[in-house]
């Protein structure tokens, strides 16, 4: 067995100085030359896998099993590469097997527990997580797991222990910081969410999601002036994003710096010329700023483009009444009402983001634009 030993030893050599090429080499003229050596199948479908060759992988964990059948490790490797091409059922039947072999082997279970995630069978994978635990209560990154299952499904008091714990051990953790944010804001604890987040820039520092959902944290805290300083970092790397500026705007609003957030709805307005939301909200800022002939054609046009928002008509109604419409603002007050009454009678009441009922003039509308608002 010298020659095996030598080729064998080499190539691990390679494999620890990560010289994965030439490693792969070695082992490959050691299985030439003992082609019944399991470990020699297991070190070559480890380099494999580290080269993303998972496929070659597979073939190579199946031919030691075929010699080895009663090795757990290969059928826990096979298990990973399997789930790395996204057969995900056939890994889960790799790592029952490594478990069968050795009903303490915390990798198999740890990966059991990941691919069932995948597969969005959370609540079986957090079983799996929580008895990998109470094997090794020190599985460090089985903490992290059952945190981000707990956030899916929306126990944040668990999701929060869970990141806490993790935390505690892995300080170094950029998205681990994010998702502990993410909970602190869902908790409603936003000034602990945006002490979080700025640990992340700490760590990077542009990272647009949490520039942005500091800004809605800010928001949230009535501090928009700090809300607007956030969101112009996440658009001075995407002019384009509708969300942020919509959301800017609203800022600017709040602030009444109507002009400012003109200049936004201005440029939702270039981006996005179906938005009946833009041109609302531009109609309302300059209804705040006593502009009413030029706010009468916004309304229009908000109108033209979505005749089934109440607000619209009720908004526009105010605005005539200013520029002494009385005729054409009753109309407008008319078919709001037609339209309140419709939507009661199936059962479908208007959304209001800011949980007001409408305000005379003054009111804004959120986007239409599809968003998660703290980005997981």
């Amino acid at each position: 067995m010298e020659n095996e030993n030598e080729y064998y030893k080499l190539s691990k050599q390679e494999y620890n100085a990560q010289n994965f090429k030439k490693a792969l080499l070695y082992i490959e003229i050691n299985i030439k030359l003992y082609p019944n050596d399991y470990s020699s199948y297991l070190l070559k479908g480890n380099i494999e896998t580290l080269l993303d060759e998972y496929e070659k992988s597979i073939i190579s964990y199946e031919k030691g099993i075929k010699i080895k059948p009663n090795n757990a490790k290969l059928h826990n490797d096979l298990a990973y590469s399997l789930s790395k091409i996204n057969k995900y059922n056939s890994a889960i039947l790799e790592s029952d097997r490594a478990i069968n072999l050795n009903p303490f082997y915390e990798d198999a279970y740890f990966n059991k527990g990941l691919f069932l995630y995948k597969l969005k069978f959370f609540q079986k994978s957090l079983e799996i997580f929580s008895f990998l635990l109470s094997i090794n209560p020190n599985y460090t990154e089985a903490h992290l797991q059952k945190g981000l299952i707990y956030i899916i499904q929306n126990k944040f008091e668990d999701a929060l222990n869970e990141m806490i714990i993790y935390i505690s051990n892995v300080k170094d953790n950029t998205n681990a910081y994010f998702q502990l944010g993410f909970i602190y804001s869902k908790l409603k604890k936003y000034n602990e969410a945006i002490q979080v987040f700025k640990i992340v820039i700490d760590h990077k520092f542009y990272y647009p999601n949490v520039h942005f959902n500091i800004a809605l944290c800010y928001i949230e805290i009535n501090n928009y002036e700090k809300a607007i300083y956030e969101f112009n970092i996440v658009l001075s790397k995407n002019k384009k994003d509708l969300v942020s500026l919509n959301k800017r705007a609203f800022c600017f609003a709040k602030l009444k710096n109507f002009n400012d957030a003109i200049n936004d709805y201005d440029k939702i307005i270039e981006l996005k010329k179906n938005d009946s939301d833009a041109f609302f909200n531009k109609a309302i800022c300059l209804s705040n700023l006593q502009n009413y002939l030029e706010a009468k054609k916004f309304f229009a046009k908000a109108i033209n483009l979505n005749s089934e928002n109440e607000n619209y008509f009720h908004s526009y109604g105010a605005c005539l009444i200013k520029i002494g419409k009385y005729k054409e603002a009753i109309e407008m007050f008319e078919k709001e009402k037609k339209i309140r009454n419709r939507k009661l009678t199936s059962s479908k009441s208007s959304v209001n983001i800011f949980n007001k009922p409408p305000v005379y003039v003054k009111k804004l509308v959120p986007s239409k634009t599809k968003y998660n608002i703290f980005n997981k």
